[in-house]
């Protein structure tokens, strides 16, 4: 969203852009890397936030 105030996330934004990746793969294997990425993201937005912001402490 273009004039929000939101910070980003490298690792989600890593996770998206593997996701952005698979136009070149072949569809008969979609389905399982969009497992692979949705259980990283899970746990990636699951995750403690304080063990990134300031470190943990």
């Amino acid at each position: 969203m273009s004039g929000s105030n939101q910070q980003s996330d490298a690792a989600v934004d890593a996770i998206v852009a593997r996701a952005a990746h698979m136009a070149i793969l072949a569809t008969s294997r979609h389905n399982a890397i969009y497992e692979t990425l949705l259980t990283d993201l899970q746990q990636e937005l699951d995750a403690d936030p304080s063990s990134v912001v300031g470190g943990g402490s």
